[in-house]
């Protein structure tokens, strides 16, 4: 007798355990300010709250940190105040600048980490870092810049795990890597980045480990104190006053992942999907 075995299911954003991160007790524009020069807290850089909790909870001091996409150095600057060593790659030459700027301020700060930007090409400069680097960073910790265009998102989830393929060879054996996304909303229709970031991740060569909800709220005196921008609070209330049931996304999804064993070739991925997640919800 002959017995068939269907190849195991990909795992989904939903069977990943789930801690909360609080992430946000201090509103976004205090969290950059005094540590970063101006013009830095642009809307889609990682929050320095939850790069620094990444940090602190997945490397020590002397661990070395990456960032493929790393914008104007949020992960930078809080793994060298922390004790770490960083680098970061970031191909838009002002964000390069403001990254290499804050790095600059954090020294003069007294941070004892060193860090590093390196702007250009990020498949060209994530090889030239791992030749210095080779199996030596502990923690890569990124935010993908995916959207807001839906027409292109095919192509920026395909670019994203091409950069998490690149970066492979900086991570040491068993290294962590954290996405943080989070998910968007197109008028009446919720875009679930979350989910079809940890595809991509998946396709990369990466194993799942948990997933964290990071708080975008305060909690004051047991009570949670939205620190959600104007423009996202007005929307839903219009969608809302329209009949549909929306709710205030306060959250960031944080995906946890392991590098591989060195035995598994970067190019090796886990088998290609040919059905997408399933990109909107109600």
């Amino acid at each position: 007798m002959t017995h068939s075995h269907s190849a195991p299911r990909e795992p989904h954003l939903q069977d990943l355990p789930v801690t909360v991160w609080p992430t946000a007790q201090e509103a976004d524009r205090l969290q950059w300010r005094g540590r970063y020069v101006p013009g830095s807290g642009t809307s889609g850089q990682l929050l320095p709250a939850i790069a620094r909790h990444a940090i602190t909870t997945f490397t020590r001091p002397g661990d070395l940190v990456a960032d493929p996409l790393c914008g104007t150095g949020a992960t930078l600057v809080e793994a060298v105040h922390t004790g770490r060593n960083a680098l970061g790659v970031e191909p838009d030459h002002r964000r390069a600048e403001l990254a290499q700027a804050n790095l600059a301020l954090a020294t003069q700060l007294g941070a004892t980490g060193t860090g590093r930007v390196v702007h250009g090409d990020t498949g060209a400069a994530l090889a030239e870092l791992a030749t210095g680097h080779h199996g030596a960073a502990a923690l890569l910790l990124a935010r993908p810049r995916l959207g807001p265009d839906l027409n292109e998102l095919d192509r920026d989830l395909a670019g994203l795990a091409r950069v998490l393929r690149k970066a492979r060879p900086l991570l040491r054996p068993g290294a962590t890597i954290v996405l943080v996304c989070r998910a968007i909303r197109r008028g009446a229709e919720l875009v679930d980045l979350p989910s079809m970031t940890l595809h991509a991740a998946i396709n990369a060569g990466l194993d799942p480990v948990a997933r964290c909800v990071a708080l975008l709220t305060g909690m004051r005196h047991g009570h949670l104190v939205s620190r959600v921008p104007r423009r996202h609070a007005e929307q839903v209330c219009e969608l809302r006053a329209r009949g549909v049931a929306a709710a205030v996304i306060a959250h960031a999804d944080i995906l946890i992942l392991q590098a591989p064993a060195p035995n598994v070739p970067a190019e090796q991925t886990h088998p290609a999907h040919t059905a997408p997640a399933d990109r909107r919800s109600r």
